[in-house]
């Protein structure tokens, strides 16, 4: 039976796949035990009486766990569904036909309208305010929503930082030319190639690579430049931060957006220039996932009143920037 015993659950799995749909009527299942049969001295029960546990066992109910953020969540989403102001019963009764419904929902009303969300009236309707039907369109989580709400309000973040930050480009790796060259000084079994990796990132220091003489030219002049134009912060963690991955995703929307460049060309720029890997489906997928930010972004910083008239007028250039990414 493997390393752990089955449980019920995964056992009852293993018999439904017995027999082929529409094919067979019925499906046939055989347990084969060794009675008395024990794999350890540890163990306490015999094969054969596990057998009949899983034959005659009862799968357990499935539990979710309970998340403040994510309740808030789903009834700021029922909320929103409404133009009009809603009944306070018409949510009670949504709450009772929810699975997850064990959190106390007069406290989630409460947080939604302190976070200026929800506003309650005077007769017990509940009205989804602009911001909460910006922060449900978005589709991101209310704890999510308030991030972003409260770096757009403090002026932390610029609109197009905050959507970077919201999805990362993690796929990211040393060609092969670079890893070839670094497995004749490096034991590449416990080495990963991936670029933001932490036994890459240890490498991230120009000084320490030429003071090496066993290392390449052509490392030599790759670390180089990656410090240079990628690991160029002044954080003290760096290049443990996540100021490169943010440089490499701004160099990326340039090469889209300014350069004009198709996602073949941008990918083979990165191989010829960096020495870096990035393929051509990774990078559409973590542009199209930039465009969903930037949509929630946008959709977020309209819903907040009295928002610094430089970030409106960069979320109101979201617009022509998603569409010159989708070019």
């Amino acid at each position: 039976m493997g390393i752990n015993w089955l449980t019920v659950a995964e056992f009852e799995q293993m018999l439904g796949r017995a027999g082929r749909l529409k094919k067979h009527e019925k499906g046939l299942a055989y347990l084969l035990v060794e009675p008395g049969k024990v794999y350890s001295p540890k163990m306490k029960i015999t094969e054969e009486n596990i057998a009949i546990k899983l034959l005659g066992g009862k799968i357990k109910d499935y539990e979710l766990i309970p998340d403040d953020y994510k309740s808030q969540t789903e009834i700021l989403a029922f909320i929103s569904m409404f133009n009009q102001r809603v009944p306070k019963e018409n949510i009670f009764q949504f709450y009772d036909h929810l699975i997850n419904n064990n959190f106390d929902l007069k406290d989630v009303l409460k947080k939604l309208m302190t976070s200026n969300l929800i506003r309650i009236k005077e007769d017990s309707t509940i009205k989804v305010t602009h911001l909460g039907r910006a922060v449900a369109k978005s589709f991101l989580s209310v704890d999510e929503s308030l991030e972003i709400i409260e770096k757009l309000q403090n002026k932390s973040e610029s609109p197009l930082d905050i959507a970077l930050d919201l999805e990362s480009l993690r796929n990211v790796y040393l060609s092969k030319n670079i890893v070839a060259g670094l497995s004749k000084n490096i034991n590449m079994r416990y080495f990963s190639n991936n670029l933001f990796s932490a036994s890459v990132l240890s490498l991230m220091n120009a000084e320490y690579v030429r003071k090496r003489k066993t290392f390449s030219r052509d490392f030599i002049d790759f670390i180089t430049k990656l410090t240079s134009e990628i690991f160029n912060c002044n954080c003290k963690d760096n290049p443990y931060c996540d100021c490169a991955q943010l440089n490499l995703e701004k160099l990326i929307l340039n090469l889209r957006v300014k350069e004009n460049m198709k996602i073949e060309e941008i990918s083979n720029y990165l191989a010829e220039e960096y020495k870096i890997l990035i393929f051509k489906g990774d990078l559409i997928d973590y542009l199209e996932n930039l465009i969903y930010s930037l949509e929630s972004i946008q959709n977020i910083a309209e819903g907040i009143p009295n928002l610094d008239e430089k970030y409106k007028i960069e979320a109101d250039k979201i617009p022509n920037l998603i569409k010159n990414i989708k070019y």
